[in-house]
């Protein structure tokens, strides 16, 4: 089965897309056509010619100064504000940058401009198997711009794609007498392009970046959704740590969307059999349900019936589970709160029961005893580890689920 490809805009974020790209071939799953806007559209044309190693090369060296012609520590200290940094900022350069972005009547985009001439090669593009489609909007016609390659004009694709990504911050450019801007203005996850093209199974890639989305008619149609599970950072952020991550997390959240990790968090290779655990749960002693019925301060009879019928449920509520997901499914949120809790690297793939050690060894560790003279961090652990979710979810997985 061959798919469509849709890749949304989002400045920085877009690295988490070259991880989705390195999922999908892993899989073997076959692009016929990719739309993009915006840096999607950058994605995109990658994909379309292939430059898979290019594209990680790109993204893992990522700078701001490879995007916008400022200081890329001046940025940074701009991008992300704090009282420490305020004085460490050279208020020379800062005043030459913004001297700069003044006259410019915004962001200078000339590194973007050579940037697009390196990594782009039109005639692949244009002699790929993979139809590659764009949105930007016309400011001068006052209309969007929805297109596929063989309506661009040849020579032009780089302004077009420089258009897809044009907004209002960046300092104004003319493209053939014409004014656009970032086609995220109009539609930042361009489905309906590739639906026009026919493609009814759809992998849909959406960085929840600031913009428009159009309606879709999903009638007849296959989409899958791909999303970050977790933070990729801020659309002007350009820096290869944080592509580094969003990579990662691209691969695994695809192949979690794609049945090849379990989890809902974390990412397991493997999963607990619900059947194995059942034993467990009949084995536990009246202590046990005694325990569990005072931390969740129950005032009913500590009986195993009582147990199944009103305390599990409440701990499964407790921990989001719901009415479809079994026991080993509450054990998965009870091991991924408590990896979680303990800092446990998230963007890696894990057996459960490996993740388990992980989760005791930590627990092993000493904690402070004061909350006086710690760190907000310290203080803000101290609260989690003397909350009832904590108790509970430490108890339980101490004493119901031992697995050898």
């Amino acid at each position: 089965m061959k798919y469509g490809l849709v890749l949304a805009g989002g400045g920085g974020k877009g690295s988490y897309q070259i991880g989705v790209w390195k999922a999908l071939r892993e899989l073997g799953i076959e692009i016929e056509s990719v739309t993009g806007t915006s840096v999607g559209a950058l994605n995109g044309a990658l994909i379309a010619q292939g430059s898979f190693d290019e594209a990680v090369e790109l993204w893992t060296t990522i700078n701001v100064e490879k995007v916008l012609n400022v200081n890329q520590n001046i940025f940074n200290g701009l991008l992300n504000p704090s009282i420490a940094d305020l004085p460490k900022l050279n208020r020379d350069i800062l005043a030459n940058d913004i001297s700069k972005i003044i006259q410019n009547k915004g962001l200078d985009i000339s590194p973007l401009i050579e940037l697009l001439s390196e990594v782009i090669d039109e005639e692949k593009v244009r002699q790929s198997e993979i139809d590659f489609g764009l949105v930007t909007v016309s400011l001068t016609d006052k209309c969007p711009l929805e297109t596929f390659i063989k309506d661009i004009p040849q020579g032009k694709l780089q302004d077009y794609m420089l258009a897809s990504s044009f907004l209002p911050c960046f300092a104004p450019i003319d493209l053939d007498g014409k004014r656009f801007m970032d086609g995220g203005f109009y539609d930042n996850l361009p489905i309906n392009l590739i639906i026009k093209k026919g493609i009814k199974n759809i992998i849909a890639v959406d960085l929840h970046a600031i913009g428009f989305k159009k309606h879709v008619n999903v009638k007849n149609l296959n989409i899958t959704y791909i999303e970050p599970s977790g933070n990729t950072g801020k659309v002007l952020d350009f820096n290869s740590e944080v592509s580094k991550n969003n990579i990662q997390m691209g691969y695994l959240d695809t192949l979690r969307t794609f049945r090849k990790l379990n989890g809902n968090l974390y990412y397991f290779l493997d999963y607990p059999n619900d059947e194995i655990m059942l034993p467990s749960i009949n084995k536990i002693n009246e202590h046990d349900i005694l325990k569990v019925f005072e931390l969740l301060r129950l005032k009913l009879p500590p009986t195993k019936r009582n147990l199944l019928e009103n305390a599990i449920p409440k701990i499964a509520n407790k921990f989001g589970c719901t009415r479809e997901d079994n026991y080993a499914d509450l054990l998965i949120r009870i091991i991924e709160y408590l990896a979680d809790i303990h800092h446990i690297p998230r963007l890696t793939k894990y057996n459960y029961k490996n993740l388990i050690e992980l989760i005791k060894n930590g627990i092993n560790i000493s904690r402070p005893s004061s909350f006086i003279n710690y760190s907000l961090q310290s203080l803000k652990d101290n609260l989690v580890f003397s909350s009832q979710k904590y108790k509970i979810a430490n108890f339980i997985l101490e004493h119901f689920y031992l697995f050898n």
